[in-house]
């Protein structure tokens, strides 16, 4: 485990509202996708090609439903696909802030 150069364990001040903001989108309706179609920024959507957690057609349909997205699917990968292809999602993530 890396011992230098860590980010500072937040806790519940970090957890607690990012919960709270999930669990309130979920138990949200929204069969229109309002809410994502209002979003202008843009936006790098993730997903693992076998994520159970967060299935890639859900990735799929948020990244329609917003007016500026790309999608990234990565093969073979569940919910951790970020740490499981760590240099290609740099990669990736540089590319888009960089556009």
């Amino acid at each position: 485990m890396r011992k230098e150069d860590r980010d500072t364990d937040n806790g519940g001040a970090v957890t607690d509202p990012q919960a709270k903001a999930l669990i309130t989108w979920c138990a949200t309706p929204d069969p229109e996708h309002a809410i994502l179609r209002a979003i202008r920024q843009p936006a790098l959507v993730v997903s693992g090609s076998h994520d159970t957690m967060l299935p890639a057609d859900n990735a799929y349909a948020m990244f329609k439903a917003l007016s500026n997205a790309q999608l990234v699917l990565y093969p073979d990968s569940g919910h951790g696909a970020l740490f499981q292809y760590h240099e290609l999602f740099v990669s990736h993530v540089r590319t888009f802030l960089e556009a």
